[in-house]
């Protein structure tokens, strides 16, 4: 994934898990800003690129507090100042926190927006307001932040600038569902300037690690007329859009 960014300085990533990706991401010589809504995350993350040898920035922002019914709220402040270090991550959220969003468009023009195999824990479907988001429940939540992230990377991005969403999924090797995918993120990119180019993938291998997660793919949502279950794979697909403009 990290190679679909080559030669992009200053990347946006939207979710950075543990850090596995930023690591990649940093290991290429980039300046990164991650956003995460899981502090434990953006925590885990800072050590691991500690341990191998990188220096980051974290700022916690969120006020998070329980409400009626067992449900949370959560408020941010605003984005901690100070110079700007070469990793920098951030306590966010792509749908309730437009203090993020702000600073973000007035501070950083990004070379590359990256959102990959995002997720987010069980628990957040207990967000107050998590209905407003226009996501029935945490699966198409993943849908809502991606569509976020299309009109954020509109306006952060740099002429020229790609933002690359990668998600797990079935695939096969068949032109109609490359371009079944390319519609579909079309659709998600119609009130942006961004247009999509690319659709990657990489076969998918399950770790045999004790105790790893499988990833738990199903066939893909484009029905190929004629193509059996048989022919499809579970893979990690890479969808690629650029902003026009510039030289």
């Amino acid at each position: 994934m990290a190679d679909k960014v080559d030669g992009r300085r200053l990347v946006l990533e939207i979710g950075c898990g543990v850090g596995y990706s930023t690591l990649s991401l940093a290991q290429g010589g980039r300046s990164i800003v991650a956003i995460d809504e899981n502090p434990n995350c953006l925590v885990a993350t800072k050590a691991r690129l500690e341990e191998h040898g990188f220096s980051a920035e974290l700022r916690l922002r969120s006020d998070v507090r329980a409400v009626s019914g067992g449900a949370y709220e959560v408020r941010y402040g605003q984005v901690p100042g100070g110079a700007s270090p070469d990793i920098l991550l951030i306590e966010g959220d792509m749908l309730n926190d437009p203090g993020l969003e702000s600073w973000l468009k007035n501070t950083h023009q990004f070379d590359a927006v990256v959102c990959w195999l995002l997720g987010t824990h069980q628990y957040r479907a207990a967000e107050h307001g998590f209905g407003e988001y226009g996501a029935a429940d945490i699966y198409g939540f993943r849908i809502a932040v991606q569509n976020a992230t299309y009109e954020l990377a509109d306006k952060v991005l740099k002429p020229q600038g790609i933002l690359q969403v990668v998600d797990r999924g079935g695939f096969a090797n068949d032109d109609r569902l490359i371009e079944g995918l390319k519609a579909s993120h079309r659709d998600q990119a119609s009130v942006t300037t961004l247009v999509v180019q690319q659709v990657d993938h990489l076969a998918y291998a399950e770790p045999d690690a004790e105790n790893a997660m499988p990833m738990g793919w199903s066939p893909p949502d484009i029905q190929i007329e004629g193509a059996g279950v048989s022919e499809q794979f579970p893979a990690l697909i890479s969808v690629t859009s650029v902003k026009p403009g510039g030289a």
